[in-house]
């Protein structure tokens, strides 16, 4: 019998896992891993690249990874004696850097492993620093790498149109990218976990022309914080006459000329409670009691005031759908609606009582609906109904592990310019701690595959300065881009 050959393209069905394999079409496939459909061809998975990756291929690390300033070597000898700042993560495998000399901590109280010719002790205890015979850098700044997992990436919205600094958080410390390397922001220190990420709105603070970022790790220790470009300050408002106060929330939402907390953690006396179907709002204008010392009191009318679901399951997730505020309980979904009454500004009202979400950081807004990771499926809501579309891969959501925090590990984006949006999570597979997958959509035709990658989070960074020969550490071979492609532009995001 005469072979013959026939063409399969445009390529778009993606990887299909609810037939058997040869029941699936022509252009779809059993398996997809490390690559994915765009634009109907077959493409590699994405790669990565250092933040500034330009400088010399030996210290390229150091300009992209999460650092703070402890000090400046002496003058002739080089030497340094420091505290590392109050933390609570001193631990092996932390590193420091000076200039091109690199020392990493091995053991708990002792020396370090160093790549020059001088040597340091590192004691886990204490944090106690001491660099000796360091000649060949004297006068030099020293940096300390904390090497816990990155918990936040955040964009904060300031005077610059489309192009705003990107805030970056671990366990610990805040930081921001300077455009060369990262320095840390403020003097805050955060003690939350590593599966307690940082949930971030950008609004108003005393003025309306005020640029405020809010942020939660939803940790009552850590409060709610707001950044103001210099400053890091606790929001920590007085909710009632009986001093009741809101230490933390799982979210932060500004809507309707108001800040929004969901699921709420507040404290009465010294008791700490979670409401975990509540919504709290502060006053009509700045929410900070700095401006007004009751702007959440919900006992003062045309204050704050909170409203509690009528169901007993966790506030989840949320994002917007225009102007429609979508709600994600466990195993629900739900609108909080407003109703233009500086009496009573919203209510609830229900949309799904089966379906939810999850992972806090699964939901991703688009234009039309919300797509979140849930329990049962990945699930869309439009405002009037959910449902699952992810029917091609009906059963990957449930190889996300619920080990070690597992569902609070997963964390999802949008990628404008590939048109995909990307959810990293812990397969159970493996029995893995921190994500080691990422589950790839491509939303213009329902696409489906995955990439092997360990990614704690996602966030969004626009670039400095234009990408140059140099700067791409790439061949021309290499490159996959055209020379003048928008992604190596000023500011790309």
């Amino acid at each position: 019998m005469p072979l013959d050959r026939f063409m399969i393209a445009p390529i778009n069905s993606g990887m299909q896992k609810d037939q058997k394999p040869w029941l699936i079409p022509d252009d779809a496939f059993a398996e997809l891993t490390n690559a994915f459909i765009f634009r109907g061809w077959v493409r590699k998975r994405l790669g990565s690249t250092l933040m500034n990756g330009y400088v010399a291929s030996n210290i390229s690390q150091l300009y992209s990874r999460l650092r703070i300033k402890v000090g400046t070597t002496a003058a002739g000898t080089g030497n340094l004696v420091a505290t590392i700042m109050p933390g609570t993560a001193w631990k092996i495998g932390q590193i420091f850097s000076v200039g091109d000399t690199i020392f990493t901590a091995y053991q708990a109280n002792g020396a370090t492993y160093t790549t020059g010719a001088a040597t340091a002790t590192y004691n886990t205890a204490t944090g106690s620093l001491v660099i000796t015979g360091n000649t060949e850098n004297p006068s030099t700044d020293v940096y300390f790498y904390p090497s816990t997992p990155v918990m936040g990436l955040v964009t904060y919205n300031a005077l610059s149109v489309n192009n705003e600094p990107t805030i970056a958080f671990d366990t610990q410390f805040a930081y921001q990218y300077s455009g060369t390397a990262w320095a840390r922001a403020g003097t805050a220190v955060w003690t939350g976990t590593d599966s307690q990420f940082f949930w971030a709105t950008n609004w108003r603070g005393v003025y309306a022309q005020d640029f405020i970022l809010f942020v939660t790790n939803f940790n009552a220790t850590d409060k709610i914080k707001y950044w103001n470009a210099t400053t890091w300050t606790d929001l920590n408002p007085v909710l009632n006459a009986g001093g009741t106060t809101l230490e933390s929330a799982r979210m932060i939402v500004a809507w309707k000329d108001r800040l929004i907390c969901l699921n709420t953690l507040e404290k009465t006396g010294v008791t700490t409670s979670q409401f975990v179907s509540r919504a709290r709002w502060c006053q009509n204008g700045t929410p900070l009691v700095t401006a007004d010392i009751n702007a959440w009191r919900e006992d003062i009318t045309g204050k704050g005031l909170f409203l509690d679901a009528a169901v007993k399951e966790q506030i989840i997730s949320c994002a917007f759908i225009k102007d429609r505020l979508i709600v994600y309980f466990e195993k629900s979904t739900w609108e909080l609606v407003s109703t233009g009454n500086n009496a009573m500004p919203f209510f609830w009202q229900r949309i799904n009582q089966e379906l939810g979400v999850e992972s806090t950081f699964s939901a991703i807004p688009f234009d039309k609906v919300v797509v979140g990771m849930g329990m049962t499926g990945v699930h869309a809501c439009n405002g009037a109904n959910v449902d699952r579309v992810d029917q091609k891969i009906p059963y990957a959501v449930f190889n996300i592990s619920n080990e070690n925090n597992g569902p609070e590990r997963v964390y999802g984006i949008r990628d404008y310019y590939t048109q995909m949006a990307y959810w990293a999570f812990p397969d159970d597979k493996f029995d893995s701690t921190y994500p080691n997958k990422v589950m790839v959509f491509n939303y213009l035709n329902g696409s489906w595959a995955f990439f092997e990658d360990s990614i704690t989070c996602f966030g969004y960074y626009q670039g400095q300065p234009d990408a140059t020969w140099e700067s791409t550490g790439q061949t021309w071979e290499e490159y996959v881009e055209t020379w003048d492609a928008a992604s190596s532009q000023l500011a790309f995001r």
